[in-house]
């Protein structure tokens, strides 16, 4: 598999009305017809869970991009949940299950968004899994909700463990066309 020559995970317009940050646009290479680009809104952002199995298994591992490693709680009703850090109109979220076993862990369990992260009744079902185990990934779109905090509950008492949770959508903070430039070396975007 090919590597990309150049990633980007999320383009910052500086508008002097203040900084914003597109994670939806589309762009041109050398004048070629444009290309749509969606970026993962909780790649690196604050994770924490309900529990940390032996202290091994941080909430950090399922969204830093590395699918071979997981997060893990203690054996409860446990929870993961990421902070966006800004609202986001989220409609996709892709769901790693874990490859290294124990795979059917992770078949009830409900996804929610929520603008304050207390998630103590204004968050929004967007998915709930009955007895269907996630894959590798699962992907689940639905009606776009706003949000700055997700958060993927257990439904049964087990064990939480997960590779990776993806979540994307559009900024409510970038408004009409904009022109963006992003130079990196000779090639210019």
């Amino acid at each position: 598999q090919s590597q990309p020559l150049l990633k980007i995970q999320k383009v910052v317009i500086n508008d002097n009305g203040g900084t914003k940050v597109a994670s939806d646009f589309s762009f041109q290479v050398n004048g070629d017809a444009a290309t749509s680009f969606n970026a993962n809104l909780a790649l690196n952002k604050p994770a924490i869970e309900s529990s940390n199995y032996h202290g091994l298994y941080p909430a950090s591992n399922c969204n830093n991009g590395d699918y071979s490693d997981f997060c893990h709680t203690d054996l409860e009703l446990g929870w993961w949940q990421v902070d966006l850090q800004d609202t986001y109109t989220i409609s996709t979220i892709k769901l790693w299950n874990r490859s290294s076993g124990w795979q059917d862990r992770l078949k009830n369990f409900k996804i929610e968004v929520s603008s304050d992260g207390a998630f103590t009744g204004e968050q929004t079902l967007v998915y709930q899994a009955d007895n269907q185990q996630a894959g590798f990934p699962s992907t689940y779109t639905f009606s776009p909700v706003d949000g700055r905090y997700v958060r993927l509950t257990q439904l049964e008492t087990n064990y939480l463990n997960f590779a990776e949770m993806e979540v994307y959508g559009s900024s409510n903070n970038v408004s009409g066309e904009n022109d963006v430039t992003v130079s990196a070396g000779a090639y210019t975007i």
